[in-house]
């Protein structure tokens, strides 16, 4: 029996060395089928004047510090489904694809003050944050699709001057936050796509080199401080589908699009929407008509202060033109007499008085004109704040029709709880 164990063993560590090592040992490309890292003590083949490993299917949960030393002067690392959970990113790596594994832990060295890393995949894992990424500077793709990412802060990327491709779709986003100005000069593809995310602020992005980017399969109303000209004018393509635009901001965002030679790439194939541009949205006015009592009784009060609101300016427009037409036609007046010589008596035309008389005209002309202008800046203000409360009635109802289906699921769990324990 002692001998049939020891026979066993024999092969089990044969075929762990043998599963270790590369298909064709002279290649620079370092193919390994299987790898069984089990054991603490597991370690890669000599990779001396190698340029590349890829580890095709087996078992290794943690390719830590020790492993990655071992890589020698591998520049390429592909990892496959092999149950990975933890990584360690060494510095001089180039390339690392670690998809559909289930990392939630990525680790740098602090040490070091430049990775060269320049392309990193690691779609199809576990990851719900991006501790130390910000060390990334030479990135210029990086791929984090189908993770766990809730909440992701873009100074994350700030120093990645060199990213071209920043891919975050379908994670569980809900916010983004940008709290201060993030350029990415060579930024040309970012995706967004299949997130939950309902608002988006980019203010203070600034990103002058992309050409696609993809907003859809979200819960969007509006994109807030979205400036195609200043700070994304080489945008060719915009992904904008099953959000829940509000109508408003979605015309004046497809008149931008139109005049900034945007295309709009993707349409809403639903028929039980408004829609602008083959792109669903909604507004007070729709949700108004559905039988909410209580949208329909915000909406009359919003078309009243509106209406008031235009009177009020429509006056004031009035009433100071007016006045402006008379101090001009006076000012005219006066302008055309100071060039004709007085006729009256020596002694009872006082020309200083004249031209202080002229002076103070043309000043109370430019002052008008100056407080006709704030008038007009008011209306464009309380027109913004108009749509600002349009877009927050919206998103108000979006958030209780998410609250009230969240009860409505847990109603009906309870009551097939309950339902069980009366049949115990």
């Amino acid at each position: 029996m002692k001998i049939f164990y020891c026979a066993v063993l024999v092969v089990s560590l044969w075929s762990h060395v043998l599963g270790s090592q590369c298909l064709q040992p002279q290649s620079k490309n370092c193919i390994i089928t299987s790898v069984d890292g089990s054991s603490d003590q597991f370690s890669l083949p000599n990779l001396s004047g190698k340029t590349s490993l890829h580890i095709k299917g087996g078992s290794l949960t943690n390719f830590g510090e020790r492993l990655s030393n071992q890589l020698g002067s591998v520049q390429k690392l592909h990892l496959g489904p092999i149950g990975l959970k933890e990584i360690f990113l060494k510095a001089d790596l180039l390339e690392v694809n670690a998809m559909n594994n289930e990392i939630h832990v990525v680790r740098f060295k602090p040490s070091e003050k430049r990775y060269k890393l320049e392309k990193l995949t690691l779609q199809g894992n576990r990851l719900k944050q991006l501790t130390g990424f910000e060390v990334l500077t030479s990135l210029a793709e990086l791929h984090l699709e189908d993770n766990q990412l809730e909440t992701i802060d873009f100074s994350v990327f700030a120093q990645m001057a060199n990213l071209k491709e920043l891919h975050l779709e379908r994670n569980l986003l809900t916010r983004v936050e940008s709290l201060n100005v993030i350029s990415l000069p060579k930024l040309e593809n970012l995706s967004l796509a299949g997130n939950k995310l309902t608002k988006l602020d980019v203010t203070n992005w600034n990103f002058e080199s992309l050409e696609i980017w993809d907003v859809s399969s979200n819960e969007l109303i509006y994109i807030d401080g979205m400036n195609i000209e200043a700070h994304f004018h080489s945008l060719q393509t915009f992904y904008l589908s099953g959000n829940e635009w509000h109508c408003r901001w979605l015309s004046d965002s497809l008149s931008m699009f139109n005049n900034s030679g945007v295309h709009v790439g993707d349409e809403d194939k639903r028929d039980d929407c408004d829609k602008l541009g083959d792109i669903c949205c909604a507004s007070v006015e729709t949700l108004a008509e559905s039988g909410d009592d209580k949208l329909g009784a915000i909406k009359k009060d919003q078309e009243a202060i509106r209406e008031d609101l235009d009177n009020r300016i429509k006056d004031i427009n009035e009433s100071y033109d007016e006045k402006i037409k008379d101090l001009a036609k006076l000012l005219d007046n006066l302008q055309e007499k100071s060039k004709t010589p007085p006729t009256v008596p020596t002694g009872t035309f006082n020309a200083e008085e004249f031209k202080e008389l002229t002076s103070k005209a043309m000043e109370l002309k430019t002052l008008l004109k100056h407080e006709l202008s704030r008038i007009e800046y008011e209306n464009k203000t309380n027109e913004i704040s108009v749509k600002t409360l349009e877009q927050t009635i919206l998103e108000l109802r979006r958030s209780l029709q998410r609250v009230a289906g969240n009860v409505s699921a847990v109603q009906k769990q309870f009551k097939l709880l309950r339902e069980n324990t009366n049949k115990l």
